[in-house]
């Protein structure tokens, strides 16, 4: 369950940006009690938004924030390799001063087991890969992961680098030593122990979906199939429906 996500040097972003699923205590109006009844959640007493929106100006970096998030879940969702597959997250704001030595920041706080972990990453060009061809384009810089343990939150791993200090990770004497700079130590922590760190990979592998890049004609194409398969309409009806539009039946015509 994501609590929030932060991006910060990142295409068009410069700043530190943040998309929230905090509810704030602002009610709705008497009238429209029934959109806070649907929208609104608790869980582990943190009150959440099953829906937000993100509005703005044309070319205000909306889609930015959110490729930021599926360029996120991705390398998470990768294994450990040989080569670098940091690229897409290595695109720094380029209206600074160099900005190929800048790095980029990239953090999310989800709840698991009604627990609240927080997890980031911050990447940049490797500097060295002119001086050593076969090195990889990108590197991790510092890496970390925070969450509870009794009653206070501690560190479960933080890194710099190559070097990470993971005493206090469940498991940390089954996990060897990082080979790659430009690998995650979420995932190779998550490779040889059950740990938090791989439920946390499994969480935002398995049920995050951004789909930001996929093509128009993959919803088409995905939309008709709901329409064609009477179980599957009440269920797209059902999701239209959740939105307020209170649609009774859809149908199309083939030409």
């Amino acid at each position: 369950m994501i609590i929030e996500f932060s991006v910060k040097n990142y295409r068009s972003i410069f700043d530190l940006q943040t998309i929230s699923f905090l509810s704030t205590s602002l009610k709705s109006s008497i009238d429209n009690e029934q959109v806070d009844k649907n929208n609104i959640f608790t869980e582990s007493d943190t009150s959440l938004l099953k829906t937000i929106g993100i509005y703005g100006a044309n070319a205000s970096g909306k889609s930015n924030i959110i490729s930021a998030l599926e360029d996120f879940c991705d390398a998470i969702h990768d294994l450990p390799s040989p080569s670098s597959r940091l690229g897409s997250l290595n695109q720094p704001f380029l209206y600074q001063d160099n900005p190929e030595k800048t790095e980029s920041f990239f953090q999310i706080i989800l709840l698991v087991n009604s627990k609240k972990y927080r997890y980031g990453f911050t990447v940049k060009a490797n500097p060295e890969k002119k001086d050593d061809p076969e090195s990889s384009n990108e590197i991790i810089t510092k890496e970390w992961l925070f969450g509870p343990k009794s009653k206070n939150q501690v560190k479960y791993f933080v890194r710099t680098d190559l070097s990470v200090d993971y005493h206090n990770l469940e498991g940390s004497e089954n996990i060897p030593s990082l080979k790659y700079q430009h690998s995650l130590f979420l995932t190779h922590a998550a490779s040889f122990d059950k740990n938090i760190c791989a439920e946390i990979r499994h969480i935002i592998s398995s049920y995050v979906t951004v789909g930001l890049s996929n093509p128009n004609h993959y919803y088409r194409f995905h939309s008709i199939r709901y329409l064609e398969n009477l179980k599957l309409k009440s269920t797209f009806l059902h999701f239209f429906n959740s939105f307020g539009f209170n649609f009774k039946d859809i149908y199309y015509k083939k030409r």
